[in-house]
C-alpha cells in the first residue's frame, strides 16, 4: 500500500488564490515530486492530510485547498474518495468562538472539570440540544470542505 502524507499545507487568504502565494513554489515542487514518484512507484492508494489545511479557517482557503488536493490526487492516480483530511488548530474558526456565547460556555464547562471528568463532561455537552451543535460552530467551514472527502467532524 502506497500512502502520501502531507500536513500543515496552510492555504492562506488572500494569497492562496494568486501567484503571490509564498507557498506556491513549495506546493509546485511537491506536486512535481509526487508526479515523478507515482510514475516510478505506481499510483498512490491514499492521501492523508494531517491538519492545518487552512490558515484562518476561511471558505476561500478551503476552496483553494480543495482544488490543489484534487490536482494532487489526479497526478498520483489516487481516487478522490481515498483522500482523508483531519482538522488542525488552524482549521478552527477562532472568531466563531469569540462571537458565540454558547460555544464559549460549552467549552468553559468542559475545561472547568478535573481532567479525569472531562470526557464525561464533553459527552454531556455534546448531548445537550444547544451546547452540542454549538461546539461544532468553529469547525463549520472545515466541515463544509471536509464533506467533499467524507471526513467531516
Amino acid at each position: 500500500m502506497l500512502l502520501l502524507h502531507v500536513s500543515d499545507i496552510h492555504f492562506r487568504h488572500p494569497y492562496c488564490n494568486t501567484d503571490m502565494d509564498p507557498e506556491l513554489p513549495y506546493r509546485t515542487a511537491l506536486v512535481d515530486d509526487v508526479n515523478s514518484l507515482a510514475r516510478e512507484l505506481g499510483s498512490v492508494d491514499a492521501i492523508l492530510v494531517g491538519g492545518d489545511v487552512a490558515f484562518q479557517a476561511l471558505t476561500v482557503e478551503y476552496q483553494a485547498a480543495s482544488k490543489w488536493l484534487s490536482q494532487l490526487a489526479e497526478i498520483c492516480d489516487c481516487p478522490k474518495e481515498r483522500v482523508f483530511v483531519i482538522p488542525g488548530n488552524h482549521d478552527v474558526d477562532w472568531n466563531a468562538i469569540k462571537n458565540c456565547a454558547n460555544v464559549r460556555n460549552a467549552q468553559a464547562a468542559i475545561s472547568r472539570v478535573k481532567a479525569s471528568a472531562r470526557e464525561h463532561e464533553l459527552v454531556t455537552q455534546l448531548a445537550d440540544a444547544d451546547a452540542g451543535p454549538a461546539l461544532f460552530v468553529p469547525l463549520a467551514n472545515y466541515n463544509d470542505f471536509a464533506a467533499e472527502f467524507n471526513c467531516q467532524v
